[in-house]
C-alpha cells in the first residue's frame, strides 16, 4: 500500500484538529487588531500600515525562508517552530499597555511579525498538503476542514467579544490574546503529528538526497559556487500557465485590498463599532464561508477549480457595491456574509488550483513565489486605498475597487480560453 494511503485517516484527523486549534487561535485575536489600534490612537495613515506592513514583511521573509527550508529533509519541523513564533506574538500584543509610547506603531509591528512568520508556516503547511492528500480528495477534506474551524470560531469569536466588552481595557483584551496563544501551541502540536512519508520514515540511501546536513563538498566550493548555489535554492520548475495564474492573481489581490483599510475605518471610526459587533461580524462572516463552502465544492467538482476560481472573484468584484447601502453595522453584516460566501470558494479554489499547476518537486518554492508576488499588492494597496478614500470619498473608492476586482477575475477567465489552454499545452510539449 502505498505509504500516503496507510496514513491518510490520520493525517485527515490531525489537519482537521490542526484547523480547529488555528480557527480558535485567529479568532481570540486578529478579528480585534483594528479596535485595539483604535484604543491606541490610530489615524487614517496607521490603518493603512496595519495592512500594508505585514505584507512588506511577508515578502522579506517569505522566499528566502522557504527556499532556505526546502534545502532540507525535515521541513515540517523547522516550519513548526516558525509557526509557534507566529502564536507567540500574541503574547507580546498582550504585554502592549504596559508601553506608554508608540503603541500603535509596535502593534503594527508585532502584527507584521506574525503574518511573515504565518505566511512562512502557512507555504510549508500548503506544500505538506500537497504530499500527503491525493488529489481526489483535496476539495472534500479541505472543505469538511474549513466548516469545522468556521464553525468553532464562531463560538470563539462571540466569547472573545463579549469577554472583551465586559471588563475594563485592557484586561479583557490581555485575556483574550493569551488564550489565543494558548490554542496556537494546541496547533502547533497537531502539526507535529502530521505523518510526511518523506520526512518521518526512514527513505532508502541516495546519492545527493538534498539534505543540506549532507553536503560536506560546499566547504570546498569556491565564493563563485557558493553564490551560483545560493542562488539556485530559489530557483524551481513551472510552466507559463503558474505564472500567467500569479499574475491574474496580482491584479485581482490588488483591486481586492485597496478597500480593506477603507472597511476598517467605516466599521470603527464612523460606526463606531463594539468588541462585541465585531465579533458578530465576524461570526456573519464565518457563516457565509460555511455555506460557501459547502456550496462552492460542489461547484469545483462540476465545473473545475479554475471556472470556480472566475466565479468567486466575480462575486468579490460585487462586494464593495453592496457596501455602498451599509449604514450601520446590521447592514455591514449582510454584506459581510454574502462577501465572505464568495470568498470562501475563491480561497478554496485559489488553493487547489495552485496545486493543480505545480510539479510536485517546485510546490514548496513555487508557492512562496506566488506569496511573495501577491504580497507586493498587499503592500501598496491599502495604502492607495486610503489615498482614493480621501480623493474620491467612500463612494468613489468601492467603485474603483469593483471595477479593478472585474478586470483581476477577467484575467483568471482568461487563462482558460481554449486558445489559451491549446498554446499552453504546445509550450509544455516543447519543453519537454
Amino acid at each position: 500500500m502505498d505509504l500516503t494511503y496507510r496514513y491518510l485517516r490520520n493525517n485527515i484527523r490531525n489537519n482537521l484538529n490542526m484547523g480547529i486549534a488555528s480557527a480558535s487561535c485567529i479568532n481570540f485575536t486578529v478579528p480585534f487588531f483594528a479596535v485595539i489600534a483604535a484604543k491606541f490612537g490610530a489615524t487614517n495613515t496607521d490603518y493603512a500600515l496595519l495592512n500594508s506592513v505585514p505584507a512588506l514583511m511577508t515578502i522579506i521573509a517569505t522566499l528566502p525562508a522557504s527556499a532556505i527550508i526546502g534545502r532540507f529533509r525535515h521541513q515540517k519541523r523547522i516550519a513548526a517552530g516558525i509557526m509557534l513564533a507566529s502564536r507567540l506574538s500574541f503574547l507580546l500584543m498582550a504585554l502592549l499597555p504596559l508601553f506608554h509610547f508608540q503603541q500603535v506603531q509596535m502593534l503594527i509591528l508585532l502584527v507584521g511579525l506574525y503574518t511573515a512568520a504565518n505566511a512562512i508556516s502557512t507555504v510549508s503547511w500548503q506544500a505538506i498538503m500537497g504530499e500527503l492528500i491525493p488529489i481526489q480528495y483535496r476539495n472534500k477534506v479541505f472543505a469538511q476542514r474549513n466548516i469545522f474551524s468556521n464553525f468553532i470560531g464562531m463560538g470563539v469569536v462571540l466569547l472573545a467579544g463579549w469577554y472583551i466588552d465586559h471588563f475594563s481595557f485592557p484586561y479583557g483584551y490581555q485575556t483574550a490574546y493569551v488564550l489565543g496563544t494558548v490554542c496556537g501551541l494546541l496547533e502547533c502540536f497537531y502539526f507535529i503529528r502530521l505523518i510526511v512519508p518523506s520526512e518521518d520514515l526512514p527513505q532508502p540511501a541516495a546519492i545527493g538526497s538534498g539534505d543540506a546536513e549532507e553536503e560536506p563538498l560546499e566547504r570546498r566550493a569556491t565564493a563563485r559556487e557558493r553564490l551560483k548555489a545560493f542562488t539556485n535554492t530559489f530557483r524551481f520548475q513551472a510552466g507559463p500557465e503558474f505564472y500567467l495564474f500569479c499574475t491574474a492573481a496580482m491584479i485581482f489581490t490588488f483591486a481586492w485590498m485597496m478597500a480593506w483599510p477603507v472597511f476598517t475605518k467605516i466599521k470603527v471610526d464612523i460606526l463606531h463599532a463594539t468588541n462585541m459587533q465585531i465579533s458578530i461580524d465576524t461570526v456573519a462572516s464565518a457563516i457565509g464561508s460555511l455555506i460557501g463552502f459547502r456550496v462552492w465544492l460542489k461547484v469545483a467538482d462540476r465545473k473545475g477549480n479554475g471556472l470556480t476560481l472566475f466565479l468567486a472573484t466575480l462575486g468579490i468584484a460585487c462586494n464593495p457595491i453592496m457596501w455602498l447601502f451599509a449604514n450601520s453595522m446590521n447592514e455591514v453584516y449582510v454584506a459581510d456574509i454574502l462577501g465572505a460566501f464568495v470568498t470562501a470558494g475563491y480561497t478554496q479554489s485559489l488553493f487547489n488550483r495552485q496545486l493543480e499547476i505545480l510539479p510536485a518537486p517546485s510546490r514548496q518554492k513555487a508557492i512562496a513565489f506566488y506569496t511573495t508576488l501577491s504580497q507586493i499588492s498587499a503592500i501598496f494597496a491599502p495604502i492607495l486605498g486610503m489615498q482614493v478614500y480621501e480623493w474620491l470619498s467612500f463612494h468613489g473608492t468601492m467603485y474603483v475597487s469593483s471595477i479593478g476586482r472585474v478586470f483581476g477575475s477577467l484575467c483568471f477567465l482568461v487563462i482558460l480560453f481554449p486558445t489559451v489552454q491549446r498554446m499552453l499545452t504546445r509550450n509544455r510539449r516543447l519543453g519537454a
